[in-house]
């Protein structure tokens, strides 16, 4: 345990910041940029990372014998695992990619009701396939779920470019895309026009 002895101060550091990041009044965090740094909002995929982060410190923890410390990690993650279910899980099946909003307007509003989803954000559901960390690394959808089925299912069906292979990073990607020696935004006029890959399948 001599390598994690000399990193534990490092990742504690991390771990507090999280700690009073996802602190009252916002549980779920202030907004932040997803993972393609293109939003600003609460995300799905962040908050999958936020509750490994704490899991792994609660393992960590117990192995260098501080287990109040442990204790209090895990009670964190849990608590994250909790309201990402409560509230980006939509039906039985799928999960919401983000909640996009500004910060200053969550802010204002968060003080006014802690937690709580207002503003002049919205839901944001469309597929992504940031949501399959979900269910790998970060486990919290079990693999042979229906809601994890249902993700790999829906990512599949819509975001598989079927002439040049792989996936697309979300439905209506505005990454561009470079086909037949011209660049043209994906799902474009243009780039329909002229024959290039398209998301609509």
């Amino acid at each position: 345990l001599f390598w994690l002895e000399r990193i534990w101060p490092v990742l504690r550091t991390g771990l507090s910041f999280l700690e009073s990041f996802h602190s009252e009044p916002h549980p779920l965090g202030l907004p932040s940029h997803d993972l393609w740094e293109e939003r600003m909002g609460i995300h799905a995929y962040s908050l999958g990372a936020v509750s490994a982060a704490f899991r792994t410190g609660a393992y960590f923890a117990g192995q260098l014998g501080e287990r109040a410390l442990g204790s209090r990690y895990l009670k964190s993650a849990r608590n994250i695992e909790r309201l990402l279910a409560e509230h980006f899980f939509a039906g039985d099946e799928w999960v919401r990619r983000s909640y996009v909003v500004s910060s200053a307007e969550f802010s204002r509003l968060g003080n006014e009701a802690p937690g709580a989803f207002l503003g002049n954000g919205y839901w944001d559901e469309l597929p992504d396939t940031s949501l399959l960390g979900l269910i790998t690394p970060f486990r919290l959808i079990a693999p042979g779920s229906a809601r994890a089925r249902a993700i790999v299912t829906r990512v599949r069906e819509s975001l598989w470019n079927r002439q040049v292979g792989g996936l697309h990073r979300y439905e209506r990607d505005s990454r561009l895309l470079i086909h037949r020696n011209e660049i043209f935004p994906v799902n474009s006029p243009t780039q329909q026009s002229k024959g290039g890959p398209s998301l609509s399948h």
